[in-house]
């Protein structure tokens, strides 16, 4: 399993400072105005250090010529950023690159690869021929792999520094021991006992940080916008995923595009994702943006904040599952389903202060933990997205119900009132329906409803239950106000691209 080491934080400046008092670099130099380079530093097993020496072809950055692959070496500098900037080298090598990003160096400036077994031998080997000359040795293995760091950094220094660095290193120079002593003298460290932090990945750490990057690299070598169709072959989505993310310089770039809703040809959405209106429940692109600027005023929301949140959520799970799951799909829908009822009618205005209240709460405490911890920020927006889902299958039957000629009324605790009885309304998948039911019984109800994305049975422990037949929703929607029944009354509903608005009633004992 791979090994990370901390780089301690001063060391790059200490070892700065101790080129120019060594004379290696001019006083006049300004180095303290050089940006410290970010490295990884990786230990390696055997295995591990072959997978990489034979997939890397290793680059000597001052002449660009490959080293030869005999070479014995257990260490090996990846200066990353430069090797791809570099357009000619990655064509003649394309693994190289894929390779950078798949394994997380993305965004490190240098990545320090040892071979630890081989670092071991040399340690065991020099230490038993010291001992027999002087009966002594003074350093510890990882003071050792200390000093390699140093010289590495010094190397770092060389390459930028260019013709400024005035000094000449060669394979038996002392300037690393030299500099590695004196830097651990500095913090009163024996360099014969001096231990690194060094932290293993789990494996749960490991198949995290594998999925995001192929991801990464998926979406950096998408070109071509995707289309989502229907069983039908109707395009109801066209998303690309290559505009979001993108290698610039070397480093990972996210580019949330331009605010606001934009329109692709008979699209309409937001940031990378838009849909064809019929999908949002409209009519055509016109009633979507009117919805939108509408609603945004009556919600009182920021729309930039709101968008940046839901597509930080957005990326988040394009990372982690590498799939557009279009979830942005539930605030347009809200937009579109709430202005269309008002103008039914329907007085929206409980939904409204409802709904601006949590979206607007969601949005401050995102705004607030954005900058300090982007990671907990877009936790908040997940939550956000998981609210606004519910949110859109209240709305969504709610319209549903008026088109059907049901009297519809907005309220709180329950969601909507339909026919006088009070409908709980939420929406899951197969994955959490049991969570979903349960955070809707602690709910006031006469009905649950929930939007499904399919209508097969599903175990309900602890609880008795009776599954009647498939139907149209319109029916199943008045046989459960009809239904008479001591314990739970739950209402499936979800739409089909071949069959239309399905549900089925689940009626289910007390605990």
């Amino acid at each position: 399993m791979t090994k990370n080491i901390p780089i301690p934080n001063d060391l790059w400046d200490y070892v700065g400072h101790e080129l120019i008092r060594k004379g290696y670099v001019s006083p006049r130099t300004k180095i303290h105005l050089m940006k410290n380079p970010d490295i990884r530093w990786l230990l390696l097993d055997n295995e591990e250090w072959k997978m990489y020496y034979d997939k890397l072809n290793i680059v000597n950055l001052w002449n660009l010529n490959a080293v030869d692959k005999d070479t014995e070496t257990f260490y090996f500098n990846m200066f990353v950023v430069e090797m791809l900037r570099r357009k000619t080298l990655l064509k003649k090598y394309p693994e190289t690159k894929k390779m950078i990003v798949e394994r997380g160096f993305i965004n490190y400036d240098n990545v320090l690869m040892m071979n630890e077994q081989v670092t071991e031998d040399i340690f065991r080997e020099e230490t038993e021929l010291c001992t027999r000359k002087f009966g002594n040795y003074f350093y510890s293995i990882d003071s050792i792999r200390l000093s390699i760091l140093v010289l590495e950094i010094i190397n770092i220094y060389k390459f930028r520094l260019g013709k400024s660095f005035t000094g000449t290193l060669t394979e038996k120079d002392m300037l690393p021991y030299e500099i590695l002593e004196n830097y651990l003298e500095k913090h009163g460290i024996n360099p014969k006992i001096f231990e690194l932090p060094i932290t293993v990945r789990s494996v749960e750490q490991k198949q995290f940080e594998d999925t995001i990057f192929n991801n990464i690299w998926k979406a950096l070598m998408q070109k071509e916008p995707s289309i989502l169709k229907d069983n039908n072959g109707k395009e109801i989505a066209i998303f690309n995923i290559g505009e979001l993310i993108k290698e610039k310089k070397g480093k990972i770039r996210i580019t949330f595009g331009s605010m606001g809703l934009t329109v692709k040809g008979n699209f309409v959405g937001l940031g990378h994702i838009q849909y064809s209106p019929e999908f949002l429940g409209a009519r055509n692109i016109r009633e979507v943006l009117d919805a939108w600027n509408y609603m945004i005023n009556k919600f009182r929301v920021n729309p930039e904040d709101l968008q940046m949140a839901l597509e930080s959520s957005s990326l988040m799970g394009l990372l982690l599952t590498g799939i557009e799951e279009g979830k942005d799909v539930n605030i347009l829908s809200i937009f579109v389903d709430l202005k269309e009822l008002e103008s039914l009618g329907i007085n929206i205005e409980p939904k409204v202060q409802e709904f601006g209240e949590e979206i607007r709460g969601h949005i401050r405490s995102f705004c607030k933990l954005e900058k300090k911890n982007m990671w907990h920020a877009i936790l908040v927006a997940q939550a956000l997205r998981k609210y606004l889902s519910n949110a859109s299958s209240e709305c969504s039957l709610a319209r549903i119900a008026k088109f059907y000629g049901f009297s519809v009324n907005f309220k709180k605790n329950p969601d909507l009132i339909i026919n006088g009885k009070g409908f709980e309304v939420k929406r899951a998948n197969s994955l959490d329906f049991r969570t979903c039911l349960r955070d809707a019984q602690k709910q006031p109800h006469e009905i649950i409803a929930i939007e499904v994305n399919s209508l097969k049975e599903i175990v309900t422990p602890n609880h008795e239950a009776i599954w009647t037949e498939e139907t149209n929703l319109k029916t199943a929607i008045k046989a459960s106000l009809e239904v008479k029944w001591e314990g739970d009354v739950v209402l499936l509903f979800m739409g089909t691209t071949t069959k239309g608005l399905r549900a089925r009633i689940l009626c289910l004992t007390k605990e």
